[in-house]
């Protein structure tokens, strides 16, 4: 008898859940469709609308880029120029969420461990989150941006009510 295959539930769930469909996760996982379904319907699972409403803006967005360069073939140029802009931004928030990540761990465990035993080392570790998550999450920036270095630094944590 064959074993059963165990599957990263939580992981498919949260591709499932961030609008990733079920022919893209049961190719990614290799599972059979019928069992991706049980599973969906077992656990409840929804699809995030505002990632549904993103992606449709997305293609949206792609299909109006097709018909602008359909039309004006010389705006390829410049259309190609803010693409690889945007899928660059993209990579370096992405990096910068994952170094966040590890940096908060890092933190969490000097307070843990005593290492953060002051208001001022503390205060020194929180800002440098705050660096980091503004650039990873230029997005939920409360404030206007400044520009250092090339670089957009946000304070998403500064309140200007």
């Amino acid at each position: 008898m064959a074993r059963p295959v165990s599957y990263d539930w939580n992981k498919i769930k949260t591709a499932f859940e961030g609008g990733i469909t079920k022919a893209e996760i049961c190719e990614e996982y290799g599972i059979k469709m019928n069992t991706l379904n049980i599973q969906i319907k077992r656990g409840n699972w929804c699809v995030n609308h505002l990632i549904t409403n993103s992606l449709a803006a997305v293609k949206d967005g792609f299909l109006g880029l097709e018909t602008a360069l359909i039309t004006s073939p010389a705006l390829e140029p410049l259309i190609s120029d803010k693409l690889t802009t945007i899928l660059e931004d993209n990579f370096l928030i992405g990096g910068n969420r994952k170094l966040l990540k590890s940096f908060q761990s890092l933190i969490k465990e000097g307070i843990k461990n005593g290492i953060y035993d002051n208001p001022a080392s503390i205060k020194a570790g929180v800002s440098a989150i705050r660096d980091i998550e503004a650039v990873a999450n230029p997005q939920s920036a409360k404030t206007s941006v400044n520009v250092q270095n090339n670089i957009s630094v946000i304070d998403p944590f500064k309140n200007d009510n």
